[in-house]
């Protein structure tokens, strides 16, 4: 017997082909109760996200601030997605608080976009600094002062680990478009007239501080003031020996008078004009030796110069041009320029 003979005919009309428009109406009307469920979980997320922002702020600045010996200030922080946090309007003083000199600014910038390790800092709050991995900032503005020959503002975050120090930075510094004031206080006296301050624009750089034992930086700027155009640097720092670095310096038109004033060149030679490009390298490899090891060369171009005092030379010697080559065991020049006596002559030199 054949069993389909038994069973009950399927009627072809039972489920009839609904219109297109219809069936993703019923869809939808289905999936409503999720769908609102899910816009609740967002809009409470978002909700939970700026209250706990809130709460954070002061708790997060206070920790940055006694951790750089700086007052931060921030005026929002933004969490996109678990170890990352975008802080909005973030300023540093250049003292240890904004009551200090008036006011005047370390750092300042728009955002900063903060990579940090949740599970570090979760189980380790009290090291929370040396959880961070990277901090990016776009079109920051940053004062650099030098105090000593081996001490700047920011040189705590260079030194090691100690019983001192309860967390070491380790995290990267990406700099996009920013500019900085470099303000020495030990340069030549000869350079006090100028207050020995340098502005930079465009500045672009890497620093990365995840080495326990040194720091490596890259970097371009373009000077102002017409002291120097385009400037590129490369090194490292250490973090074990105090003041022990490796710098390349890479510059272009620097402006040979204000130079030589500010390193106290050359004092029986007066610059009065030139420009000159740079590729150095300066290192300073010892701790108990404060010599400074500087290589490279120096072209120089439209120069003149007077002697000082002018015993031998009492005319001012024009049209200079030649380079300056740096060794380990000396300064080594040579080019030609003219001076005038009772008529006009070249001089090599």
């Amino acid at each position: 017997m054949n069993l389909r003979d038994h069973m009950w005919p399927v009627r072809e009309d039972r489920f009839p082909d609904l219109p297109r428009a219809v069936r993703i109406f019923a869809r939808f009307i289905v999936a409503l109760p999720a769908l609102a469920f899910l816009g609740f979980v967002v809009a409470y997320g978002f909700k939970a996200n700026h209250e706990i922002a809130a709460k954070i702020t002061p708790i997060l600045t206070h920790e940055i601030s006694r951790q750089i010996g700086h007052e931060v200030r921030i005026s929002h922080l933004r969490y996109a997605v678990p170890g990352t946090v975008y802080v909005e309007g973030i300023t540093v003083s250049a003292g240890a608080s904004f009551k200090e000199r008036n006011g005047e600014l370390a750092v300042s910038g728009r955002q900063a976009i903060i990579r940090y390790d949740l599970p570090g800092i979760v189980h380790d709050p009290q090291h929370a600094l040396q959880y961070v991995k990277e901090i990016d900032l776009d079109h920051p503005y940053v004062l650099v002062e030098r105090y000593s020959k081996t001490r700047f503002n920011f040189s705590d975050l260079f030194k090691p680990k100690n019983k001192k120090t309860k967390s070491q930075f380790l995290a990267r510094v990406v700099v996009t478009d920013g500019s900085a004031k470099y303000r020495d206080y030990v340069a030549s006296p000869r350079a006090a007239m100028h207050l020995a301050e340098n502005n930079l624009s465009a500045v672009n750089a890497k620093i990365d501080f995840g080495s326990t034992a040194q720091v490596v930086f890259v970097g371009t700027a373009v000077g102002a003031d017409g002291r120097v155009s385009d400037i590129g640097i490369s090194g490292e720092a250490s973090r074990l020996v105090s003041g022990e670095f490796r710098l390349n310096v890479d510059a272009s038109n620097a402006d040979v008078p204000y130079w030589q004033r500010y390193f106290s060149a050359a004092p029986g030679v007066r610059a009065l004009t030139g420009t000159a490009d740079l590729a150095l390298s300066v290192a300073k490899l010892s701790k108990s030796d404060p010599a400074l090891m500087i290589h490279g060369q120096a072209s120089v171009a439209g120069g003149s110069a007077v002697a000082v005092p002018p015993k031998l030379l009492r005319s001012t010697v024009q049209n200079i041009s030649g380079s300056v080559v740096f060794t380990g065991n000396g300064v080594y020049g040579s080019g030609v320029g003219t001076v005038a006596f009772n008529g006009t002559g070249k001089v090599d030199f």
